[in-house]
């Protein structure tokens, strides 16, 4: 039994069992083998211009839109309320310190961080920067921040200036409970 290569016309190699017939001397082709035919991929050549149009087609299909849904993590909806919430109360227990406690300044100026990472993060993205609570939000920190910049860690609140903090406090809190 030998076997012979035969080629198709799609470039494609199939390999076939073979047996010499008895008298006549032909070639007798098996029709079942035991090797499955292989199949050779054919190549095609692909131009440089082809070429960056699949993967620009390819990159737009991939990154084209941001994630929805919570596919790659919870909606940003979601993120911004937690986030908010966490630095409202930051900023509800450093303004309830006392001006003798040991923590004072530590906790304004991880305060002074926190306030800075969620401006930073906030400020330019319009889904949430027109937001009632975004507004009355950042009155807030701005005040306390002015403050603690301008007479430092050690002076306490204005009692008129705490007030109006508070106010604002309050309001983006509220705000914030109604999605707004």
């Amino acid at each position: 039994v030998g076997q012979v290569l035969r080629k198709t016309r799609e470039m494609k190699a199939v390999q076939t069992c073979t047996k010499p017939a008895a008298a006549s001397g032909r070639v007798h082709v098996a029709k079942a083998c035991d090797k499955a035919p292989i199949a050779r991929p054919r190549t095609v050549p692909v131009s440089r211009r082809d070429a960056a149009m699949m993967l620009s087609a390819a990159a737009m299909v991939v990154g084209g839109a941001p994630a929805r849904a919570g596919i790659f993590g919870p909606p940003k909806e979601e993120v911004y309320k937690a986030e908010t919430q966490s630095v409202l109360d930051s900023v509800k227990e450093t303004l309830a310190l006392d001006k003798s406690d040991p923590t004072r300044e530590e906790k304004i100026n991880a305060l002074r961080k926190e306030t800075a990472q969620w401006v930073a993060k906030y400020r330019r993205d319009p889904s949430v920067a027109g937001k009632q609570s975004y507004s009355n939000m950042y009155t807030a920190l701005n005040a306390v921040a002015g403050h603690y910049n301008n007479f430092g860690t050690k002076a306490p609140i204005p009692k008129k200036r705490l007030e109006r903090v508070l106010v604002e406090i309050n309001t983006a809190e509220n705000a914030l409970a109604r999605g707004r």
